[in-house]
């Protein structure tokens, strides 16, 4: 049976990150944390694998452009820890994934530009959820959102699966689709709106380039 992942369009310019910097659990301002051994930047693709915790102690500014922030695992905040992401960075918190901390009030809090999107006294934060300046989007039921002009249909199925998926963006012109190692190697990528694609054991993200907008899910093979 079909697994369908419908997912809002979130932003209207395209998004273009240069590297992909992938954690191991560790302090986000230790350069040790990520693959790109360095603290993440702007410009960057910046992943928290399932199973991974990254900390976050004190106010720490994230330079330069936006970025992109994938949230499988879990993003931790010490008392009284914060963070500001440049303007137009967007932060996915899949299923599974969770924003966490100890704490009162605003004493931990997560900005985008001078827009708080997250703060403890509202809670911890499960997914999946998208944050960004312009809405913290709690995602809908993907088999119930209506397919409009104004929403993109990514469908991968079986996901998870042994090997083999099919992969089809319903509701657009011709996309550019790349999938990524959480490592940041492309190991496909092609123009099309139907393919199938045969990937060995792992976890993958998707990117969807369409519309002047790009769309993110994750792809395990077991």
């Amino acid at each position: 049976m079909k697994k369908i992942f419908q997912i809002l369009f979130l932003v209207s310019t395209l998004l273009s990150f240069s590297q992909v910097c992938t954690a191991v659990n560790g302090n986000w301002n230790n350069s040790s944390t990520w693959s790109c051994n360095h603290i993440p930047t702007g410009g960057e693709t910046i992943n928290i694998p399932s199973g991974v915790t990254v900390v976050v102690s004190g106010n720490l500014t994230v330079p330069g452009s936006s970025v992109l922030l994938n949230i499988f695992g879990t993003l931790d905040f010490d008392n009284g820890s914060k963070i500001n992401f440049p303007t137009g960075s967007i932060i996915h918190v899949f299923i599974g994934g969770a924003i966490t901390g100890t704490g009162g009030g605003s004493s931990n809090n997560i900005e985008i530009g001078i827009t708080e999107v997250w703060k403890i006294a509202n809670g911890n934060l499960s997914g999946e959820i998208v944050l960004s300046e312009n809405i913290p989007l709690q995602l809908p039921n993907k088999n119930d959102l209506p397919v409009t002009d104004k929403v993109l249909v990514l469908s991968i199925y079986p996901n998870p699966s042994e090997g083999e998926i099919n992969l089809s963006v319903i509701g657009s012109p011709l996309a550019t689709i790349k999938i990524f190692k959480l490592t940041g190697e492309i190991v496909v990528e092609y123009k099309s709106n139907e393919n199938k694609i045969y990937l060995d054991k792992g976890i993958y993200i998707v990117k969807v380039f369409c519309l002047n907008n790009i769309i993110t899910e994750k792809i395990v093979i077991n």
